[in-house]
């Protein structure tokens, strides 16, 4: 990746705490754009709200050297990248940018209490 880390980095960061783990489904895609890093996450399909303890949960388990700059987390039904798996191919963690910036997702929906 263009940050010099590797994708387990970031898949292990989701299951270091069983307490985030269990509202994630798992799936997260890394961008870069502009220079920027930013780290996708898709929440469970229960999930009606984000948890406060969340974010800080993933970012603390990912190393300093290799945080995103940002991480968006995304309901079930509005993350960008695919909703689930099919068993017939792997999920693409990281897909490289094209020269006209083809991995850059929709903007992240507003965020607050309620999703």
């Amino acid at each position: 990746m263009p940050n010099g880390s590797h994708v387990a980095f970031y898949k292990d960061a989701l299951y270091a705490d069983h307490q985030v783990a269990r509202h994630l489904t798992g799936a997260f895609r890394i961008t870069f754009d502009d220079g920027r890093f930013t780290m996708h996450v898709q929440l469970t399909a229960a999930q009606t709200s984000i948890p406060a303890f969340l974010e800080p949960g993933i970012l603390r388990a990912i190393p300093a050297r290799v945080h995103p700059d940002a991480l968006v987390l995304w309901t079930y039904e509005t993350f960008p990248f695919g909703m689930t798996l099919d068993y017939e191919r792997k999920f693409s963690y990281y897909v490289a940018a094209t020269p006209d910036g083809g991995t850059k997702p929709p903007d992240p929906p507003p965020r607050g209490d309620a999703l």
